[in-house]
């Protein structure tokens, strides 16, 4: 599992039925999750599941948090 705060802490990897590690972190970036999501899969043919959850909140400010 990797994301945000959301998937932090609102999927319990105990709760799963096969394996699961939760690596998501609060206010992790959609573009770094998808980042850290790319490279797991590419280091590590084992894995058969990744779950990315984020969430991003669409404002008026003018910056982009994506690094994208």
């Amino acid at each position: 599992v990797v994301g945000s705060s959301y998937a932090r802490f609102g999927i319990n990897e105990k709760e799963l039925e096969s394996k699961t590690k939760n690596l998501a972190l609060p206010s992790q970036d959609l573009y770094y999750g998808c980042k850290i999501a790319k490279t797991l899969l590419e280091r590590n043919s084992n894995i058969k599941r990744l779950i990315l959850l984020s969430y991003r909140r669409y404002t008026k400010l003018r910056y982009d948090n994506t690094c994208s």
